[in-house]
């Protein structure tokens, strides 16, 4: 039976109600986060501070920091602490103890050369009565595209001195992820699966296309005479707004003093030849502070929180909501010192921050996935030549910061920190 004005009217108010009622838990949740997160870096300012003064203390007083066998933090005078040193060596196992830990130490190495000689004694046996089974069969990969001289990656790791078209011999059987990469284009598919199987060749093609096609971003707003960083770098605008970049994947953010945007950045696909049109809205703010970054790099995002500010080190101050912050710079295959700082940014006032970058190896592996395969992956704010699934990253020891994009929508606003010292699988999967 259909609804009558009554009926339709009350579902209404009650769909509604439910609507608004969402709308409120949503509010309060981010607020708790929000009040909590900012709860933790106070009580990590304050506990700094005391420690800061604690040191200061007891080192104006003559005093030496020294920590006990139990982990513990004390404060001694020099000749404490040497009596201590001195009564540390003085201390001499009974003999008993010692012929115990000897005769350990002899069983330990007897069990050690036992295990190594009966491995070698097998290791003997197998190879000189069954010297086929030494032989491990193996495949090939034929890895080509129409544009010759491009990178080969094979799962997520480059092939040294190997360009397209080239074959990958002696490959163990099983799937690989294989990828290519060839300044200026654009490649398709950007992974390739390949599955190798013994004594045969699997082939895969890659289809390469300049990437020097442009396209135009023009910037709407309510006021006048801002700056736009590209990619985090700040570039000219014409009178109307417009700036034209690279087609692709770009990070596009806007800057005035005294001003707050909304949003502070906008992740972007821009299409070849076509022109995409960006509302910023800026709002009056007397309750903020500004940040200045710099670093020995300027090739290296700036993060307020675990969110992208879209402004790399050393393009000048920007202006930001007065709160407490962490603040770090992350690029991959660099160590950060410090690796963050915490901040009370205050209304009106400027703080200068610099970080120093060096060289770290890419000794960790991520595996990223997403729920839906073909997602863009930027790693620490910038782009990277992979989709996922993205079996195996390399990146370097520290933070990290992981956001995706499909059909020119982002995954999040606040990009998945990733600690890669603490990742048990290093297994990175978003529901997108």
């Amino acid at each position: 039976m259909p609804l009558t004005p009554d009926e339709e009217k009350r579902l209404r108010e009650q769909i509604r109600q439910e609507l608004e009622a969402r709308e409120e838990r949503i509010k309060d949740s981010k607020l708790r986060e929000r009040e909590g997160r900012q709860r933790n870096l106070e009580e990590r300012i304050r506990r700094q501070i005391r420690d800061e003064e604690e040191e200061n203390y007891f080192t104006e007083r003559g005093y030496v920091k020294h920590v006990n066998r139990y982990g513990e933090t004390e404060w001694l005078t020099p000749e404490e602490r040497e009596t201590r040193k001195n009564r540390r060596r003085s201390k001499k196992t009974t003999s008993s103890r010692r012929k115990v830990r000897q005769r350990r130490k002899w069983m330990r190495a007897a069990i050690n050369i036992g295990a190594i000689g009966a491995a070698l004694a097998v290791f003997l046996f197998l190879l000189r009565y069954n010297p086929g089974g030494a032989d491990v069969q193996t495949g090939s990969l034929a890895v080509r595209s129409d544009v010759p001289n491009a990178r080969i990656y094979l799962n997520g790791k480059e092939r040294k001195d190997l360009f397209t078209s080239d074959t990958l011999a002696d490959l163990k059987p099983g799937t690989y992820y294989v990828s290519v990469y060839r300044e200026g284009y654009s490649v398709w598919p950007p992974t390739a699966i390949a599955m190798v199987k013994p004594n045969e060749t699997a082939e895969v093609d890659f289809s390469l296309t300049t990437a020097g096609l442009m396209g135009t971003v023009t910037i709407d707003a309510d006021i006048r005479d801002f700056r736009v960083f590209i990619n985090g770098v700040g570039v000219p605008v014409d009178d109307g707004g417009r700036v034209t970049v690279p087609a692709g994947l770009h990070v596009i953010s806007v800057v005035k003093d005294g001003y707050l945007a909304s949003p502070m950045h906008r992740r972007v696909l821009v299409p070849e030849h076509g022109n995409l049109r960006l509302r910023f809205d800026f709002d009056p703010a007397a309750e903020v502070g500004y940040l200045n970054v710099s670093s020995n790099r300027s090739s290296a995002y700036i993060y307020l929180d675990d969110h992208l500010t879209g402004v790399k080190a050393n393009e000048g101050r920007f202006p930001v909501p007065v709160g407490v912050y962490e603040v770090r710079i992350c690029e991959n295959g660099y160590e950060s010192f410090p690796p963050h700082e915490l901040v009370r940014v205050e209304a009106g006032q400027a703080y200068d921050f610099a970080f120093n970058m060096s060289p770290e190896p890419l000794t960790d592996t991520l595996i990223v996935n997403t729920r839906t395969p073909g997602a863009a992956i930027a790693l620490n704010g910038q782009w990277l030549p992979f989709v996922t699934p993205m079996p195996v990253l390399l990146v370097s020891e520290g933070t990290h910061y992981v956001n995706f994009m499909r059909d020119g929508e982002s995954f999040a606003d606040r990009d998945i920190r990733v600690d890669a010292n603490r990742l048990n699988d290093g297994r990175v999967f978003a529901d997108f």
